[in-house]
């Protein structure tokens, strides 16, 4: 990845195409709830072992899921790709405080780019097109839904419904964290006290979709031997997420 400029890439254009297949070359991909959504759970989704929980794509569990078969599903993530948007400390002059400005790159090596062809990156005398300013905030979108899933993704880990996992697929080890079910079910009680605890609910819904088509030899549940077997179905879970005691919509 080099920082875009008009000294090196005035003349380049870059041409859209499906960014599906990245999916399958990449590390692991960050998704939102717009992605959780589109795939219902077609695609098995994992959550990252370490840190503020993250819904994760992982290529080694995905091998056999192509992008036609997502009906042109691409992750948001991959979206805007050949380019992404960092933040780089500064140094302003005369200023002793650090301050982080936006710098957006772009991966020279791409099929995207050629000299004649697609969308022009930068104008004669050297401004951001239309075209890449659009990209400019389609990346900032995207950074705004990944916040807004980690805060999500946060309140049902201090809800105590994640729990970490190993992994054994086709011989490989893969630690990561998944929904413990028995958990959440205790846990939902505690859901009207949230501001965001209907969107909780959801989001936990997309999450068992996406967990209940993990195809792999064994799930492992780190901290409870006996829990590797438990399973209730996903729409007694759902029933429970969704209604109160009288039958009403939690909201």
């Amino acid at each position: 990845m080099l920082l875009l400029n008009p000294e090196q890439h005035r003349d380049l254009h870059l041409t859209p195409i499906d960014n599906g297949w990245l999916a399958l070359g990449q590390g692991a991909i960050p998704l939102v709830f717009d992605d959780l959504q589109t795939l219902k759970g077609r695609c098995p989704v994992v959550i990252s072992q370490h840190g503020t929980p993250l819904p994760l794509l992982l290529p080694e569990l995905i091998q056999r899921y192509q992008s036609a078969s997502w009906g042109g599903f691409t992750p948001k993530a991959l979206k805007p790709y050949p380019l992404r948007l960092v933040r780089q400390p500064v140094l302003a002059a005369g200023d002793t405080q650090l301050e982080y400005r936006e710098s957006l790159m772009i991966d020279e090596s791409s099929p995207h780019l050629q000299l004649r062809t697609g969308y022009r990156l930068f104008e004669d005398d050297g401004q951001l097109t239309a075209f890449t300013q659009e990209k400019i905030q389609q990346l900032r979108a995207f950074e705004s839904e990944l916040q807004q899933v980690q805060q999500l993704m946060q309140q049902l880990d201090d809800l105590g419904a994640l729990a970490p996992v190993r992994v054994l697929y086709q011989g490989e080890t893969i630690d990561c964290r998944l929904i413990h079910r028995e958990r959440l079910h205790a846990a939902l009680g505690q859901l009207d006290s949230l501001q965001a605890g209907y969107h909780v609910v959801f989001l936990a819904e997309a999450l068992l979709q996406a967990q209940d088509c993990l195809d792999v030899d064994q799930v492992h549940w780190m901290e409870e031997s006996d829990s590797a077997h438990y399973k209730p179905s996903r729409n007694a879970v759902r029933e429970a997420m969704l209604n109160n005691d009288d039958g009403e919509v939690d909201h």
